[in-house]
């Protein structure tokens, strides 16, 4: 077996089968597909069921709703493929994606992790984000490099990479349990600690739905900004593992993490006082500008703020 699929959905009816498709015409590989209904209430379930009467390589599994983590762990321990990939239910893979994920493992000498580019679909636009070039990486030079291929591509996510399954094994890692937002991430930095080779793919092969309602990344929560910035602390104690000095980085993510709230006034105040606690002035987001985008969002989080201070 080539490579493992792995879909955990939860209330998924309205996009899951075109998930599924997207994996049915994959030609190339020998593959499986796992799906872990979540507790699912809605009619994903029998969607499941039905491919799996159609295609002998498609198996569902039930559990009570227990979260995305605890259905993806699962999915690990029940694969048999040499590679293993997660599949987000609300998005799709593109034609021949599989393939071109693995065609390469035996030249590259069976790479612990593989990472490839994405379209990020949005009611508008199309936004593609693509590694310049392949490249084969020492999990040393992997590691000390970590910030540039960052700004290539996202790293934090699971559906841009490609995992070997025996070296998830090896290393014992799993996705951390009651964890809402960032477990991905979490996952991907005890890999990146690990990993020995790491491939790094040109091709564009997943497509990311940024607006579906009900998902966890466009979810409002009342902690969600706290989850984010744990997420943040967590890539922050990698870096200094690896002996990376991060307070650039650091502020430029805090810079974009304020960009992306300070539109809600709830959202505002309530990331306005975080920053208090931990000591951060917004006069200091000015030195993570590393671009004139950057400039643009520290111009306009500097106004709303004020702004808001002078009419609150």
């Amino acid at each position: 077996m080539d490579i493992s699929i792995v879909i955990p959905f939860y209330n998924a009816g309205d996009v899951l089968k075109n998930c599924i498709e997207s994996v049915t015409t994959q030609i190339g590989v020998s593959w499986e597909l796992i799906l872990v209904d979540d507790g699912s209430t809605d009619e994903s379930s029998k969607i499941a069921t039905d491919f799996s009467r159609k295609y002998e390589n498609i198996q569902v599994f039930r559990q009570a709703n227990q979260g995305v983590s605890v259905a993806r762990n699962r999915g690990i321990s029940l694969s048999k493929g040499k590679y293993i990939y997660f599949l987000d239910s609300d998005d799709v893979i593109k034609r021949n994606a599989l393939q071109n994920m693995i065609r390469d493992v035996v030249t590259d000498k069976y790479p612990d992790l593989i990472i490839f580019g994405y379209e990020m679909i949005n009611v508008n636009r199309i936004i593609t984000k693509q590694i310049p070039k392949k490249r084969v990486l020492s999990g040393c030079t992997f590691r000390t490099d970590i910030l540039s291929i960052e700004n290539e591509v996202d790293l934090n996510s699971i559906w841009n990479k490609c995992y070997r399954l025996e070296f998830l094994k090896e290393i014992f890692v799993d996705f951390p349990e009651g964890v809402r937002i960032g477990e991905d991430a979490v996952f991907n930095y005890s890999v990146f600690r690990k990993v020995n080779i790491v491939s790094l793919l040109p091709d564009v092969l997943y497509q990311y739905t940024m607006e579906r309602q009900g998902s966890a990344i466009n979810s409002h929560t009342s902690d969600k900004i706290e989850l984010q910035l744990r997420v943040m602390d967590e890539f922050r104690k990698m870096l200094q593992e690896f002996g990376i000095d991060s307070k650039k980085n650091d502020l430029q993510k805090m810079l974009g993490l304020v960009y992306q709230h300070i539109w809600s006034r709830c959202e505002r105040n309530q990331i306005l006082g975080i920053l208090r606690i931990r000591k951060i002035r917004l006069s200091s987001l000015l030195f993570g500008v590393t671009s004139i985008k950057d400039l643009i969002k520290f111009g306009i989080v500097i106004f709303i703020s004020g702004k808001w201070a002078v009419t609150h």
